[in-house]
């Protein structure tokens, strides 16, 4: 195995959309619906070699659903298999809040190094059923860049950032769909919020967009905090927009820091898909935005925003 790379950001943030055209190159191997379901039987990955058939492959990974067995998806449930301390205290419902840890960086030192040695093993595993050099996987929710470097030290992240607005309002209608378990967890992330935040969140807003928004904040500041632990030809940084706007040009860019030229079956691909900006700020009322402008126009955070 030569290389691994990571997708990360907040969620809405386009990265199921990055992750699913660079697996398209061809070039990585990864978790699909049917090694997520079972995580220690590497030897299913040679099912992925199917989009591999020359002609065939490229038609079918493009016709292809994202139920579909050999569909690559999110590693969240596989590295938990493997690395339990990967989210360990969200899960951990018999805990009483107060004593769980509130969300924050996670180091390598948490690692066992039994569970190092497995999760080197199914990643291989994944890597030579599938008959590929790399490896790639979207994970979601916090950073784990100093976390994963334990394990894979040359591992390389690409984090996308979508404007903060959008996606504080396919945040709320994922919560509200119950798709996303975040309500009943509120007073949990919000544990981990920096102090001023809580408090100003309290006083002003105590609203589900408005925890969405500070949401998108906090799991931004956690990734730009991780990655001063890591150097920087190592961690990137897309917009979701630009994506949208000039895939060719971004997905260059992902590759060259990556160490790898532009693939032409990315091209094709994205020939045969429809990558659409999907406005939704405009389904929100003048009430949400101004909520929103007045959470998110700070600092760093406002360059974020279309």
């Amino acid at each position: 195995m030569k290389g691994l790379l990571f997708l990360i950001g907040c969620p809405r943030s386009g990265k199921t959309t990055t992750h699913d055209i660079l697996a398209s190159s061809g070039k990585f191997a990864w978790i699909s619906n049917l090694q997520r379901s079972y995580p220690r039987k590497g030897s299913l990955s040679i099912l992925n070699r199917k989009y591999d058939i020359p002609l065939f492959g490229l038609r079918a990974y493009a016709k292809k659903k994202r139920t579909d067995l050999t569909a690559p998806v999110q590693g969240n449930d596989f590295w938990k298999h493997h690395i339990p301390s990967f989210e360990l205290e969200r899960f951990e419902d018999a805990v009483p809040l107060e004593k769980r840890r509130p969300p924050g960086l996670k180091t390598g030192d948490e690692i066992p190094q039994e569970h190092e040695e497995r999760t080197k093993k199914a990643v291989r595993d994944i890597c030579k059923w599938q008959g590929k050099d790399h490896f790639l996987s979207e994970y979601a929710l916090w950073s784990r860049m100093n976390f994963f470097t334990s394990i894979f030290p040359k591992a390389k992240f690409v984090h996308v950032v979508r404007d903060g607005r959008a996606v504080a309002h396919e945040y709320r209608k994922m919560i509200e769909k119950g798709i996303y378990p975040e309500k009943r967890e509120m007073r949990w992330w919000m544990s981990g919020w920096p102090r001023g935040w809580r408090e100003e969140y309290e006083e002003n807003f105590d609203s589900l967009l408005a925890f969405c928004a500070f949401q998108w904040k906090f799991i931004l500041k956690m990734i730009w905090d991780d990655s001063k632990y890591i150097s920087e030809d190592r961690y990137l940084e897309i917009r979701y927009e630009d994506m949208v706007e000039d895939p060719e040009f971004v997905f260059s860019d992902i590759l060259e820091f990556y160490g790898m030229d532009l693939v032409p079956r990315i091209e094709r691909y994205i020939e045969r898909i429809t990558l659409e900006k999907q406005d939704t700020i405009k389904e929100l009322d003048d009430r949400d935005i101004g909520v929103l402008d007045e959470i998110l126009r700070e600092g760093r955070y406002a360059e974020y925003l279309g």
